[in-house]
């Protein structure tokens, strides 16, 4: 976080394909904030747990998750530009 705080750029690679002519994917250049209110936190940690649960939670797995999220932060990014690429089309086109 320190790093963060000092230098707010961040970017953000997503890639897919494992062999040169499907790799394709997107570099997000960014700018990064970092939002320390508890209420932000717990909304976010609510909307990852119902998209990552599997199975229904106990109330105590729950309340020990929840009470995690006063050490916790969440990373907006806030994009500026975007890099994006395609070897499938490059090799089509050739």
């Amino acid at each position: 976080m320190s790093n963060l705080r000092r230098d707010q750029r961040a970017s953000l690679l997503i890639e897919s394909g494992q062999e040169y002519a499907n790799l394709k994917g997107v570099e997000i250049k960014s700018r990064a904030e970092i939002v320390d209110d508890y209420d932000v936190v717990v909304d976010t940690m609510h909307i990852i747990s119902r998209r990552t649960s599997y199975e229904k939670r106990s109330k105590s797995l729950e309340d020990a998750l929840f009470q995690s999220a006063r050490k916790l932060v969440v990373l907006k990014f806030i994009p500026q530009d975007y890099i994006s690429w395609d070897h499938q089309k490059f090799i089509n086109q050739h």
